[in-house]
This record gives structure tokens, sequence and C-alpha cells, in this order.
């Protein structure tokens, strides 16, 4: 879930941020029925995925039981706890980004007012997924399994898909 938090968050970047703003407008405008719902979708996907991996509900499956689990297994993992811990702050921004803009949406506020609110940034949205990518490959190591890296490949073929529409 980590990995794909990535690969949405990096998509959104480009539908949203500075890095691939314009290119995404000038194609949307000739393309709008194939683009117009990316940039909501992507960070809506990212930001519940996100808060799913963090959320320490214990309805759910996530890395801080994951973590428990583990401990109760192998004994204290430190680095797992010290990087959980790590990641609250910007863990609180994101919930409050959560439930500002999907849980609780209201047009009163734009997507600008919230982050606002929540205090957190995209580069901070970043770090804290790549957070999760180090702990879910610490668990997986811990359990025998090879880590897993984050791709470029779905943004690499957004900026194709753009040049190619742009044509």
């Amino acid at each position: 879930m980590a990995l794909r938090c990535y690969v949405h968050l990096g998509l959104w970047r480009l539908t949203a941020g500075v890095e691939g703003r314009k290119q995404h407008n000038e194609v949307l405008n000739d393309h709008w029925e194939h683009l117009r719902f990316l940039e909501h979708g992507q960070l809506f996907t990212a930001v519940v995925e996100l808060h799913s991996l963090l959320d320490a509900d214990s309805a759910t499956i996530n890395l801080p039981h994951l973590v428990e689990a583990l401990e109760g297994q192998t004994g204290a993992q430190p680095l797992l706890r010290e990087a959980l811990i790590g990641a609250q702050p910007a863990f609180r921004g994101l919930r409050i980004l959560r439930n500002a803009v999907y849980a609780h949406r209201t047009k009163k506020k734009s997507y600008v007012d919230v982050f606002k609110a929540a205090q957190i940034t995209p580069d901070q949205l970043q770090e804290l997924v790549l957070t999760c990518v180090k702990i879910g490959n610490e668990l997986r190591e811990k359990v025998g399994l090879e880590a897993q890296a984050p791709t470029s490949l779905p943004v690499d073929a957004y900026h194709r898909m753009l040049e190619q529409l742009a044509t």
C-alpha cells in the first residue's frame, strides 16, 4: 500500500504541483474528458491510503499494529518504533487533511485552506510515504521477504501520455 501511495502522490504532484501543472493544464484544455478527475482522484487515494497505513485503529491492519505484532514475536524493534514516532507530527496533519478534504468535505474551504490548516506540505506527504515504505520494507525483511523500492514508471508513463496527447 505504501508503494501505491507513492505512485498516487507522484501523479498528483504532476497534475497539481509545480512539477507538471503547466503541461497537464495545456493538455487538459484539449482532452478534459480523459484527465479532469485525475488530480482529485490521485490526492484522494494517496491521502486515504497513507492515513490507513499509519492510523492505529484496532479494526484495521496498519503499520503500528504490524510492528506491535512483530515485537510480540521477536522482541523490541527500536528502529521501527522510532520511525513511527517520528511520523506522528506529519500524521496529525495528514489526519486533518483527510478529515477536512474527504471525510467532512465542505465547499467553504479550498484545498489550499485545508493544507494550511493541516500544516502539512506536499513534500512532507512525500516524506511520510517514504517513511511508510521504509517501515514496510523493514517488516518485510524481518519475515524473510525482499524489500521493495518505489518506482517512477507510472509518472514516466504519464509524462509520455501528455506528450502524445499534446501532439
